[in-house]
């Protein structure tokens, strides 16, 4: 069911036409004049149930190879989105016909930015969107997906393409709701129209990094020394990672403390973090800083970077800690310092929706370039 045919050679768009012009047109089909531009079949006229206008083949002229078997839902989200294209000032087209494929909308921006939206309502196991989308980028287009089933990983360390984005095929989940309304899960769950809107406005991209400030965590811990019960006080990083515009965050590759134990040298014996954690103790008013330096240990049976009782100064050692650190993973209140490292970037493709009056996570260069 077309949402386009042709006049005389002319492009008709079914939903552009008021009453008037349908009738007009409804009228001069009955001649003939009025075909698809694919198949050169005589379109007719029709409108759904619920006054959607389109395009139909005569009765009984049985499956057109040219025009797939699009379901009044697909018509319906495909009107959604011209809709709400056309209304933050994209022009906006149903069924334009590309090298290759046919793009369902194809939208075009006042710079001449082109972007594709595809309504896949049917289950295809086979779909391969990342050749399909090629077709499109090829000739300049940009495309989203808008699918009823994202077609899961193929293989195990491949990502969720919901989750985490493929900048070459994005997807997004449609659910159709009661009545022909249509949600879209992007960054979050909303209208499709809303959707439509805040990708063209640019209240929401998609940015294949994630750009911001780097971020040193580092979880704080009590303990009563193993000796003489001083009460001091620990610190550990736990990782790096870095913080878009947008409120998200990924690991910054930051190093696993597991890894550091016995440890010749060891990040929490940097000056800043110290600092840091010294001055979030005293707000905290928690016991004083465990020592921390090289050390002699018999049960390791090497000199490593431990923590030592700031009184009676025996090791604490790291297999003695290992339980603190443990039950502060559990702990969702833990106290933390959070240290800034300066701007970072991190490759993370998603749904970047910063607030009101910021700019989306800026596209730079790759980490290590």
């Amino acid at each position: 069911m077309p949402l386009v045919a042709e006049l005389e050679g002319v492009r008709v768009v079914s939903i552009d036409l008021d009453d008037d012009a349908w009738d007009a047109l409804r009228a001069r089909s009955r001649g003939g004049a009025l075909r698809f531009r694919d198949c050169a079949s005589a379109a007719y006229l029709r409108t759904s149930r619920r006054g959607l206008r389109h395009f139909v083949h005569a009765p009984g002229a049985g499956h057109c190879s040219a025009h797939g078997n699009e379901s009044a839902a697909h018509l319906q989200a495909k009107s959604v989105i011209i809709a709400a294209a056309r209304g933050v000032g994209w022009r906006a087209e149903p069924e334009v016909p590309g090298p290759g494929y046919q793009a369902d909308v194809l939208v075009t921006s006042p710079a001449g930015v082109r972007l594709n939206f595809e309504v896949q309502l049917a289950r295809e196991e086979d779909t391969d969107y990342r050749t399909r989308s090629l077709r499109r980028t090829a000739d300049g287009c940009r495309v989203l997906w808008l699918t009823r089933y994202p077609l899961p990983p193929r293989r195990d360390w491949e990502s969720d393409p919901l989750a985490v984005p493929d900048p070459r095929a994005p997807q997004a989940r449609l659910v159709e709701n009661d009545g022909q309304q249509f949600s879209v899960l992007v960054d979050r769950m909303c209208s499709l129209e809303e959707a439509v809107t805040d990708l063209l406005s640019g209240k929401v991209a998609l940015r294949p990094q994630i750009a911001g400030e780097r971020m040193l965590s580092v979880v704080l811990a009590r303990r009563a020394c193993w000796s003489c019960r001083a009460r001091m006080t620990f610190w550990r990083v736990i990782g790096e990672h870095v913080v878009g515009a947008c409120g998200r965050w990924a690991d910054a590759d930051a190093e696993r403390l597991d890894d550091h134990a016995h440890a010749e040298n060891k990040p929490e014996q940097a000056r800043d973090i110290r600092a840091a954690v010294a001055a979030r103790i005293k707000e905290l008013r928690w016991p004083a800083m465990a020592s921390l330096s090289s050390r002699a240990s018999k049960e390791a049976g090497k000199t490593y970077m431990a923590f030592s009782c700031w009184q009676c100064g025996r090791v604490q050692g790291d297999h003695y800690l290992s339980q603190v650190w443990h039950e502060a993973a559990y702990n969702p209140d833990q106290p933390e310092v959070l240290i800034s490292r300066g701007a970072s970037v991190v490759e993370a493709a998603h749904w970047c929706r910063p607030p009101e009056g910021a700019a989306p996570c800026r596209i730079g260069p790759s980490p290590g370039h």
